[in-house]
């Protein structure tokens, strides 16, 4: 019985090796579960990728309509925060005078100012936690200053696109700002650290993602890691907004007007500024003076300067809007200004003003620069630099050229103009001679005639009209 049970054990066919797997089928399943690995990280490698282009993607929104908003409400977008050594970032603007908001940015190309934006720091981030960058379009319309801003104004930035086989394209229109996340190899990016990745190499469609050179090219591809395609790699994920991703949110909401809307709204301004100055010399027979703008004016101090009331001796200047009650500033930012004849401040009966006569020259013009009347006695006048303070010439090639663009006139002083177009420079000047014509507004893009811009709104009321009212 015991060795029919043995003979049986030992003639089975599978008792024949040892139980469990051979060396190579060992190696198989561990091959096998090599290559299941492999895929599994690559999957899980892109769908981490896929996750933080979807972050930040979400985030570029959030700070775009936070542009907006802050567009909105201040007329101007922010400058870019400079800060780059700080732990993580002030996340503030950085003009040349700091908490000035009416000079210019100390730089084009940074950070996203954050804080001014209300937004979070974690918003600032992108999906690989390193900071966004921000490009501000300051040239040919500088969009940081409220005097530049209109929603008829273009941007400067040029966006660029770049196909399979290397071939450029423009993106339609020039952007007004530029949001940049450099992407999953963050080459060029800020950290949280305050730190700085290295650099993309020079040349390449990424690194000029990562300076703020003038004029301004961004690009926005397709993804590729391959060294040697035309521009480089490329991972960069980025927003370009054209002028309209910025405004026409805001014409929704009514929180921006047209051009017309705001020369119609500083017409009514100033129609409204010159019945308070009437109804001022009805009731004490003369007209008050200037309020000085601090622009080293004769006679008008520095002290009390933009406050609305008139300082003694001060005849061009800001409107004493305080004393009259009217409206203070244009809607570009400016303070509405005027110059008034001196004798006819400081007359106290009806006689003695309706004898002083006016003192200041107003010329009208078309167009075409034809000279249409002259005014030589006004008794003042009341004006606003218009929106955009620049003025446009014909250089040796017969293409428009942007002039220097003037700081807002209130409260710090305009700088001196370069190339302005003279009937502006006279305004400016404010010597007793002021200039009156129709608006016109080149564009850098066309060959405009006459390529000399004006966009002044120059009034005054008569002195035979301010006469014939005095009770």
């Amino acid at each position: 019985m015991n060795q029919r049970k043995q003979s049986s054990r030992v003639n089975h066919p599978t008792w024949g090796r040892a139980a469990g797997f051979t060396l190579a089928e060992m190696a198989i399943v561990v091959l096998l579960i090599g290559i299941m690995l492999t895929m599994g990280l690559g999957m899980l490698n892109a769908q981490r990728d896929q996750a933080a282009i979807s972050v930040t993607k979400q985030r570029e929104a959030l700070i775009q309509e936070a542009l907006v908003t802050y567009l909105g409400q201040n007329k101007r977008l922010p400058c870019p925060d400079l800060d780059f050594a700080a732990p993580d970032g002030s996340g503030d603007d950085d003009r040349l005078t700091p908490g000035n908001t009416t000079t210019r940015c100390a730089g084009a190309f940074g950070l996203i100012p954050f804080a001014n934006l209300g937004l979070t720091r974690e918003m600032a981030l992108d999906g690989w936690d390193n900071f966004f960058s921000y490009q501000v379009s300051v040239t040919p319309n500088n969009w940081t200053l409220t005097s530049s801003f209109n929603a008829g104004s273009t941007g400067g930035i040029i966006s660029n696109s770049r196909d399979a086989a290397g071939v450029v394209t423009q993106i339609a229109g020039n952007a007004v700002a530029v949001i940049i996340s450099h992407g999953r190899n963050g080459s060029g990016a800020y950290t949280v650290k305050g730190t700085r990745n290295a650099l993309p190499t020079a040349g390449t469609d990424e690194w000029a993602n990562t300076n703020g050179n003038l004029p301004a090219t961004k690009w926005k591809r397709e993804f590729t890691d391959s060294a040697a395609a035309t521009g480089g790699l490329f991972d960069d994920v980025v927003m370009s907004l054209q002028p309209g991703d910025l405004i026409s949110p805001l014409l929704q909401r009514k929180g921006a007007k047209s051009f017309e809307e705001e020369v119609a709204q500083a017409q009514q301004d100033i129609e409204a500024i010159k019945s308070a100055l009437i109804g001022y010399v009805i009731r004490l027979n003369q007209l008050p003076r200037a309020d000085s703008d601090n622009s080293g004016k004769v006679n008008c101090g520095a002290a009390g300067a933009n406050d609305g009331n008139p300082e003694a001796l001060c005849l061009t200047g800001n409107i004493p809007w305080a004393l009259l009650g009217v409206p203070a500033t244009d809607p570009w930012g400016s303070r509405y200004k005027y110059s008034v004849t001196n004798a006819l401040t400081s007359t106290v009966t009806k006689a003695a003003f309706i004898a002083a006569p006016g003192t200041i020259t107003v010329n009208t013009r078309n167009a075409s620069e034809t000279t249409l009347t002259t005014i030589v006695n006004a008794p003042f006048v009341v004006y606003s630099y218009g929106r955009d303070n620049v003025a446009y010439y014909v250089n040796a090639a017969g293409n428009n050229a942007l002039c220097t663009a003037l700081a807002p006139a209130s409260p710090s002083p305009p700088l001196a103009p370069n190339c302005l177009g003279t009937r502006e420079l006279a305004n400016r000047a404010a010597t007793g001679v002021f200039e009156m014509k129709p608006i016109v507004i080149p564009s850098p893009q066309s060959g405009f005639s006459p390529v000399l811009g004006f966009d002044d709104l120059v009034d005054f009321a008569s002195k035979g009209t301010i006469d014939a009212k005095l009770p």
